[in-house]
């Protein structure tokens, strides 16, 4: 066969690999991430926003993130498999970093809003159901942002080839 064909079919190979093993992270720490937002709303607010989760209470990820972590994961390896082992890093480092200030802002602009939109709080006290916090769009939305740098990185490589294929 063919070495090319045999790096396509690696290529491939490697892709599923992570899109399977995303899917499966996203389920398993789906409710870890659900409870650190809860937290964040919480803290954030000083306490003033208060969480009723019922006991009996059983979730799955939803499709949208477990769909968005995996096409994030896939779109990561592409853009920096090439790349050496200290650029991986720092861009991975960069993007953990900005999808966790990403979290955090969500959920406290959020917050602000749920706090301001309270007309009937009881001591400045807002007390709201579980599921009328959007967990899977704070979690879309910081994956989006996190994405930023590497898409920059893409972005500025491109620009360059066609500014050196040109002179």
């Amino acid at each position: 066969m063919n070495k090319q064909i045999l790096g396509y079919i690696k290529l491939v190979l490697i892709i599923l690999l992570l899109f399977v093993a995303s899917v499966y992270f996203s389920f398993l720490y789906d409710d870890d991430f659900r409870e650190m937002v809860r937290f964040l709303y919480n803290y954030l607010s000083s306490d003033k926003i208060e969480i009723r989760v019922p006991a009996k209470y059983i979730h799955f990820a939803g499709g949208a993130v477990v769909l968005t972590s995996a096409f994030y994961t896939v779109l990561l390896y592409i853009l920096l498999r090439k790349e050496e082992l200290k650029k991986i890093l720092f861009f991975l480092s960069l993007s953990l970093i900005m999808f966790f200030i990403s979290v955090v802002a969500a959920c406290y602009i959020e917050g602000l809003v749920l706090l301001a939109e309270c007309t009937a709080c009881l001591d400045g006290k807002r007390v709201i159901r579980f599921n009328e916090i959007p967990y899977d769009r704070i979690f879309i939305q910081s994956l989006i942002i996190s994405a930023f740098p590497v898409l920059v990185k893409l972005l500025r490589t491109i620009l360059r080839n066609r500014r050196d294929s040109v002179v």
